[in-house]
């Protein structure tokens, strides 16, 4: 029988808590944990969620040396105790998991026969739990608790994270996803994007979670997400397909905020394309040689200079680019950059050095520019490599 057991349990008019004794388990000083409660407990009790009960001050006589003693282990316990002024009678079980109790309270005036024959669905409660269910139960009830306990972590996240069931619905959403698309928690659980994203954003998304779905991977993509404000933001999103207890696939998705990235991105692009513009109609080329003297950078002015694009340049080696007398040069620079730095002379390592250079156009013919560089170093002055300008000229 394929029942959902916390359900079950919550439909009961029994108040029922599931404890565990186990010290290493527990992230505060009590000795006994509630794993949970149905609703009726809670009521009862008078709070909102397990987190509420402090159950060894509701129930003083009821602690873990009682519940784990060794010839407890199949006996019943009924201890009568005072709850906000009436008194119940506690009967406590053990369950199959160690460690672990099943805690009903009832008014101490009204017998569990009487009570169970008012409540006739409480009656057969005891031989359910004892019997095919109660690991089934158990393990529901571990689940709620562990739900409970990340839903709280996901929500002091900074990042974005949801679940949709196999219907492409929201059925869980966690603080920062609500507070980006600026809605509650009430107004997404059981929608789909289309209810809250732009027609072609909801069909681009559907399209990735069906991709998903399909291929039973994950995929990450960078995404565009128009709010209600009509601003633009930008996410990068990880979706993963995960299956729930009755084997129906769902999707998980984790999203990172990176429209502020993405600004800078865009700003120090433009700043860049300023710069190369700047350098193109000065007729500098701007470079930038690694540790190993390899380009890693060339400004398109490159192409007016040697005829190469700055793609082909950039696969090229130093040693195509200049002519063997300008490799040398080069090289003693080399040697007296390596120099510097192997004696720490770091002021000296920093001058700006003129050279002259030949070098081989593409069309086989050799210019001539002149060049002015200087080191780069990192904040803990290690040496990256080497930044430069070269100005074409004529020699005489």
């Amino acid at each position: 029988m394929d029942y959902n057991f916390a359900e079950f349990l919550g439909c009961l008019r029994l108040p029922i808590l599931i404890v565990d004794c186990d010290a290493s388990n527990h992230v505060s000083d009590s000795t006994i944990t509630v794993i949970y409660a149905n609703p009726i407990s809670l009521k009862m009790l008078r709070v909102k969620d397990i987190y509420m009960i402090d159950i060894e001050h509701l129930f003083p006589l009821l602690n873990a040396e009682l519940l784990n003693a060794k010839n407890y282990s199949l006996k019943t316990c009924n201890i009568a105790e005072s709850l906000h002024g009436q008194s119940y009678t506690l009967c406590v079980s053990p369950l199959v998991a160690e460690h672990q109790y099943i805690v009903e309270f009832y008014p101490e005036d009204i017998s569990m026969a009487t009570f169970c024959q008012s409540n006739p669905e409480n009656a057969n409660l005891t031989q359910v739990l004892k019997h095919e269910i109660i690991n089934k139960i158990i393990r529901e009830a571990g689940l709620i608790k562990e739900n409970e306990y990340f839903k709280r972590l996901l929500n002091d996240l900074p990042v974005l994270v949801a679940l949709k069931d196999s219907q492409l619905r929201y059925r869980y959403v966690n603080q920062s996803f609500c507070d980006f698309v600026h809605k509650t928690p009430k107004e997404i659980i059981g929608k789909t994007d289309f209810d809250i994203c732009t027609a072609d954003e909801a069909e681009y998304f559907r399209s990735i979670d069906r991709d998903v779905m399909e291929a039973d991977r994950s995929i990450t993509t960078e995404d565009t997400y128009t709010d209600i404000y009509n601003v633009t933001r930008h996410l990068l999103t990880t979706k993963t397909p995960v299956r729930d207890s009755d084997g129906n696939l769902n999707v998980q998705l984790v999203c990172v905020n990176i429209t502020e990235l993405h600004q800078l991105k865009s700003q120090l692009q433009s700043v860049k394309d300023k710069y190369e513009e700047m350098a193109d109609l000065a007729g500098l080329i701007i470079w930038i040689l690694d540790a190993n003297m390899k380009h890693t950078f060339i400004s398109p002015s490159i192409e007016m200079f040697q005829g190469y694009t700055p793609d082909e340049f950039l696969n090229m080696e130093l040693t195509q680019s200049m002519t063997p007398e300008s490799m040398a040069l080069a090289a003693q620079y080399q040697e007296k950059i390596i120099d510097l730095y192997s004696n720490n002379r770091l002021e000296d390592l920093k001058m700006t050095h003129t050279a002259i250079f030949d070098y081989y156009h593409k069309d086989g013919s050799i210019v001539s520019g002149e060049c002015k560089f200087a080191v780069i170093m990192d904040s803990n002055n290690q040496l990256i490599g080497v930044q430069g300008v070269t100005r074409k000229i004529k020699k005489p």
